[in-house]
């Protein structure tokens, strides 16, 4: 009876390390794919920033030429 504790003791331990691991790993991968949607974003907003930028510029140039 001692050994069947002392063996599932060990197993339980065990399945204990490989949860901690598993664990560890998603919140990595977890964190990377945040900084990778981060990093998109942050491209997006530059692109639609400097498209806005170019249209306000060629709209008052245009109305300035017109004037």
């Amino acid at each position: 009876m001692k050994e069947m504790e002392t063996a599932l003791k060990h197993d339980m331990k065990a399945m204990e390390t490989k949860l901690q691991n598993d664990i560890a790993l998603l919140r990595t991968e977890v964190q990377r794919d945040i900084a990778a949607a981060k990093t998109d974003l942050t491209r997006w907003m530059i692109g639609v920033g400097l498209l806005q930028t170019s249209i306000i510029t060629g709209v008052l140039l245009k109305v300035a030429h017109l004037i």
